[in-house]
């Protein structure tokens, strides 16, 4: 009986702990709103190498092209971390609401971006070449 009580407060407790995280917003979704944010993503997967040249944000803050003297790399969130990748070997497609990044694996990455954003982005990849 008192096993039983233990259990249901350490579970009572354990949903009210993920309850308060969500109402806090310390569950979200990562961003790259601003710069600073995009960059310390960045610095994350590629602490040691160049710092970028120029950033750029998506206008939904879901990605963040990152311009490198040797290149251009992507930052996106996944879930609420980041994931980053080196673009040189990576096909972008052009779509009617953005660009799609084929990247390795079986889902493509797509990013949203206005027709001025969208070309300016690729005017940046295509010049790493």
């Amino acid at each position: 009986m008192v096993l039983i009580l233990a259990l249901a407060l350490l579970a009572l407790g354990l949903i009210g702990a993920a309850l308060l995280a969500q109402r806090l917003g310390l569950t979200g979704p990562m961003r790259m709103d601003t710069k600073q944010a995009a960059m310390a993503a960045w610095r994350r997967h590629d602490p040691h190498g160049p710092a970028p040249s120029a950033i750029h944000l998506s206008a939904d803050g879901s990605a963040a092209l990152i311009v490198l003297p040797r290149g251009t790399g992507l930052v996106w969130g996944r879930g609420s971390y980041s994931a980053a990748r080196d673009l040189s070997d990576v096909a972008v497609e052009t779509r009617p609401d953005g660009l799609r990044f084929r990247l390795p694996g079986p889902t493509p990455l797509d990013v949203p971006l206005d027709p001025d954003a969208r070309d300016t982005w690729l005017a940046r990849i295509d010049a790493r070449t």
